[in-house]
């Protein structure tokens, strides 16, 4: 997954729920989740595609994480949304022009007195 066809052949994959679950235990799914699509993001044509694969596979690490402390995971998040390109981040992050939408509005968490979120 290092190179941007093994890439896109591993993020080709329809359900990557097995390397999501066992993410918990293996952070080196992590890494492979990581690597693969970073290096896929440039060489893929169906950018909407790849979006989605992502949502969705994020969606199953917070269930897998959820009772955890989740550092690991908030790692691996932090890591990988600074590195997406625009047009494959998770559409909770971004809207279609690319503006940064109110991340606290969807979040059942309270938002931090003074934030600006």
């Amino acid at each position: 997954m290092s190179q941007p066809e093994g890439a896109r052949i591993f993020v080709s994959i329809e359900d990557l729920t097995p390397l999501t679950e066992i993410a918990t235990a293996h952070p080196l799914a992590l890494e492979a989740l990581l690597h693969a699509w970073l290096n896929s993001g440039s060489g893929v044509t169906d950018k909407a595609g790849l979006r989605s694969t992502i949502d969705k596979s994020i969606g199953n690490l917070i269930s897998s994480f959820k009772g955890t402390d989740a550092v690991t995971l908030l790692d691996f998040l932090a890591n990988l949304l600074l590195r997406l390109e625009p047009e494959v981040c998770p559409l909770f992050l971004f809207v279609e022009n690319r503006r940064r939408i109110d991340i606290a509005s969807r979040s059942s968490l309270p938002t931090p007195p003074g934030s600006h979120l």
